[in-house]
């Protein structure tokens, strides 16, 4: 798995060959053909993988304190995740997938509903302890929390030395759309605007 990681991330899906990947992880073609008859099952592989991780991730969110110290928990990971910088690449060429092929979509919505059913747990969890507002919908808030993130993300190549301030933005942003305090200290406006000097 990691060798296909690294050879998607490097060339991209469409143009890292099997033979590629099987000399990245040290197998004959043969081999590798044992575990996975096409790209296309390496893909949903990846897809799968990648969901375990995030269910994991959730899953410390859920035993968190407070909606709160679960945000920056969340932000700390967007900002310092995939120093590498193969995981990210990987995810939007899957997402350019979804439009082309039907199998990996189908995939990726599994794994995204799972994902958004966990988040939509801390949601919850917070709406419970009065954290945040009993009318948020926790289901679509969580939702919409994917798609930003995604978004953010792929944000990494064009503003890499100020990513992390980003996600701290960002966190500030969700945060204050669920109707708490700013919790990096400073509005979203603000955070976005010193990223705009920075860049100039």
């Amino acid at each position: 798995m990691g060798a296909a990681r690294r050879c998607f991330a490097r060339k991209g899906f469409h143009a890292a060959s099997i033979a590629e990947i099987s000399a990245e992880a040290g197998v004959s073609v043969a081999n590798l053909y044992q575990y996975f008859s096409t790209k296309d099952d390496l893909m949903i592989a990846l897809i799968e993988d990648d969901l375990l991780e995030d269910l994991k991730i959730l899953g410390m969110l859920v035993n968190t304190e407070s909606v709160t110290e679960a945000l920056k928990a969340a932000g700390a990971w967007i900002a310092n995740a995939d120093a590498g910088g193969e995981q990210h690449p990987i995810r939007l060429d899957i997402l350019a997938e979804t439009f082309r092929r039907p199998d990996i979509a189908d995939a990726v919505r599994r794994a995204e509903n799972e994902i958004v059913g966990a988040l939509a747990n801390v949601i919850e969890r917070a709406k419970a302890r009065r954290e945040i507002a009993a009318d948020v919908d926790a289901h679509e808030t969580a939702a919409l929390i994917m798609a930003f993130t995604d978004g953010l993300l792929s944000r990494i190549a064009l503003r890499p030395q100020t990513f992390s301030k980003m996600a701290a933005a960002f966190v500030d942003f969700v945060g204050r759309a669920l109707g708490l305090t700013p919790i990096n200290g400073r509005s979203p406006e603000r955070a976005f605007a010193e990223l705009d000097r920075e860049d100039d």
